[in-house]
């Protein structure tokens, strides 16, 4: 059996919308597993975010399974709820260069051309879309769910130690797209425990690949010390190749790698994206992953 890993979607709750203001009240906090032993570590972690985006006085307690978030200023339900539920593992993966990627793609298109699959090599045909080159391809996000069955159907003819991974939804020349990425099986550097975290906003003028002006979001961080000689290893192979950085197994940014990475810095650029997610993938990371996801199940005086 050919051996594959699928980096399926967790989605990061990165909400824009209208703010849900809980003033001398208390959230609830449950577990969304049956998981309640990870209350204690996972209330001190969701402090530390809330910390990161200026929640300086928020008290995070613990009381056997949920925890309760309190603070003397008006809280934003929806930040808290953003990171209270998202996992904040952080990944890196090697992206497959271009001739690698489409070795893979046609073994997938291969094992469909067959008399009785011949509408599934259609389908697969139709929503991987080529994006220029890079290693990324395009997939519509109401093609996403019809990728994954075709990929997980061609299981057999996937290359070994290959797997795909999708960034988030995003705009791009007014279409609504997800990048999709042939990547290696595993990733090569996971558990990446960050630290200095940063926010930087660079507005840009036009380029080649993008005719009008746009604004980048840069959360910019360091790995752990225990991962600064796995980061220059790994920079130092992939020079010209992009690396896929991961958040709850979603790529944010996969940059191309110019020279050997020495000091342990990682910048994921959000082109075009709210300050707010930025905000929010920033103090998701900041603080560690969380054991399990938590919900708001409530306010209590």
């Amino acid at each position: 059996m050919v051996r594959y890993t699928a980096v399926v979607l967790v989605c990061l709750v990165l909400s824009c919308g209208s703010r849900s203001e809980v003033k001398g009240r208390a959230l609830v906090l449950r577990a969304c597993s049956n998981s309640t032993a990870a209350a204690a570590h996972d209330a001190g972690v969701i402090a530390r975010r809330l910390e990161f985006l200026g929640y300086s006085r928020c008290a995070v307690q613990a009381r056997d399974s949920p925890i309760t978030v309190q603070s003397p200023t008006p809280l934003d339900s929806t930040q808290v709820a953003a990171v209270a539920s998202a996992r904040g593992a952080l990944c890196l993966y090697e992206v497959r260069s271009d001739s690698a990627t489409a070795a893979a793609l046609n073994s997938v298109a291969a094992y469909y051309d067959q008399p009785q699959s011949r509408q599934s090599l259609a389908d697969f045909t139709r929503v991987v879309q080529d994006s220029g080159g890079g290693g990324c391809f395009w997939v519509r996000p109401d093609d996403y769910d019809l990728l994954v069955e075709l990929l997980n159907r061609a299981a057999g003819a996937w290359p070994e130690g290959a797997g795909f991974a999708f960034g988030p939804v995003e705009t791009y020349e007014g279409k609504t797209l997800r990048r999709f990425y042939v990547t290696g099986a595993e990733p090569v550097i996971t558990d990446g425990g960050v630290q200095r975290v940063k926010i930087a906003n660079i507005d840009t003028a036009q380029t080649r690949t993008r005719p009008r002006p746009f604004s980048v979001q840069i959360v910019d961080f360091c790995l752990s010390d225990s991962n600064f000689t796995r980061l220059s290893q790994l920079t130092a192979r992939n020079v010209g190749r992009r690396l896929a950085i991961a958040v709850d197994s979603v790529v944010y940014s996969a940059p191309v790698v110019h020279d050997r990475v020495t000091d342990g810095r990682v910048s994921i650029a959000m082109y075009d994206a709210p300050a707010v997610e930025a905000q929010l993938l920033a103090a998701t990371i900041s603080a560690g992953p969380l054991q399990t996801s938590w919900r708001i199940a409530g306010e209590k005086p």
